[in-house]
């Protein structure tokens, strides 16, 4: 501390407070359905092409198996990951589910399967149309602290029903995104997309 002598004027040096680091968020986690690949096991994918090889894609962008739980004929997480790629991303851990009936607690086994992955800021479940299985994911973001969940809407809402849904599920660790896309004709939802743009 500076030597004070009243009535003089004296300088007394404060060291400068430590800069706030930035929280890095460029990894996104994907759960969702694919025509091929592994179930229930991470994979870091850093391109489109190399999604597309690891989960049998065969370079198309649409699927049209339908899985016993899917909400329609068609596997959104392809649309959602080259979204993705295509907005900016570069860094993706993919996590197929099985296309059985998925309830929250195969989305909350999944989620563990990638906890121990740090960098994962992110996490996108394209398929989910289920307002319970939404919290459940939600509550293990909230829970980790250091990601935050990108959920889709369910497609056709209105805006009362929407405040409604973004009422249940409110978090600081979620954001809810609305309209869908209409990419060549086929509506999608847009997470996959957004969490590209906040990952350039």
């Amino acid at each position: 501390m500076a030597e004070v002598n009243p009535p003089g004027v004296y300088v007394e040096e404060i060291p400068a407070a430590k800069p706030i680091e930035g929280v890095s968020m460029t990894t996104a986690a994907f759960l969702g359905f694919a025509p091929g690949g592994p179930i229930g096991m991470p994979i870091q994918v850093d391109s489109w092409e190399v999604f597309c090889r690891e989960f049998a894609l065969a370079g198309a962008e649409t699927c049209t198996s339908t899985p016993a739980c899917a909400p329609a004929a068609i596997m959104y997480m392809p649309y959602a990951v080259r979204g993705f790629f295509g907005n900016g991303g570069k860094k993706a851990v993919v996590l197929r589910l099985d296309e059985s009936c998925t309830d929250n607690a195969h989305y909350v086994q999944a989620l563990r399967q990638i906890d121990a992955i740090p960098d994962v800021s992110m996490v996108i479940t394209p398929e989910t149309q289920d307002t319970q299985a939404m919290k459940a994911v939600l509550g293990w973001v909230t829970e980790r602290r250091r990601s935050v969940y990108l959920l889709d809407a369910p497609a056709g809402m209105g805006s009362s029903e929407l405040s409604r849904v973004a009422e249940e599920i409110g978090s600081d660790y979620g954001a809810l995104y609305y309209p869908w896309l209409n990419v060549r004709g086929q509506n999608i939802p847009s997470a996959g997309h957004v969490a590209g743009i906040i990952a350039r």
